[in-house]
């Protein structure tokens, strides 16, 4: 059996572009965005912005695997895998600002807004399929 990688690229390409946004935006100095305190502030116009990032990989990392595997549709593996993604990137991407990155310092409420973002990408993927 020949894979035809051309088409799993396609299939990929939304979610790895998202990715190649986040890592640009999460790596961007932020000296301009303000510092938030405590969870309180979670929906603070940064902490939103994680939220949709990470809400959006999510989302169209999952909705790449049901184009690539129509057959399997929507399995607890599945499911779970896309979820620790989001997680992973969204813990990396913290460790890479607090670390890496000029100017930018990792934020364990950043963390929480991506988390809280990939399960929203999730759950707005079920609320599409179950409209379909």
């Amino acid at each position: 059996m020949k894979v035809n990688y051309q088409n799993i690229l396609k299939i990929h390409y939304p979610w790895l572009l998202w990715l190649l946004m986040v890592l640009i935006l999460t790596g961007i100095p932020g000296t301009f965005i303000p510092k938030v305190p405590n969870i309180a502030d979670l929906f603070s116009p940064d902490k939103i912005v994680h939220f949709i990032m990470f809400g959006g990989l999510t989302f169209l990392l999952m909705r790449s695997f049901l184009k690539q595997f129509p057959e399997r549709g929507l399995r607890k593996s599945v499911i779970i895998y896309c979820l620790i993604c989001g997680i992973i990137i969204g813990a990396l991407t913290e460790v890479m600002q607090h670390y890496i990155f000029i100017g930018r310092n990792g934020n364990y409420v950043d963390f929480i807004a991506d988390v809280i973002g990939s399960f929203v990408g999730l759950g707005i993927l079920f609320i599409q399929k179950q409209k379909k």
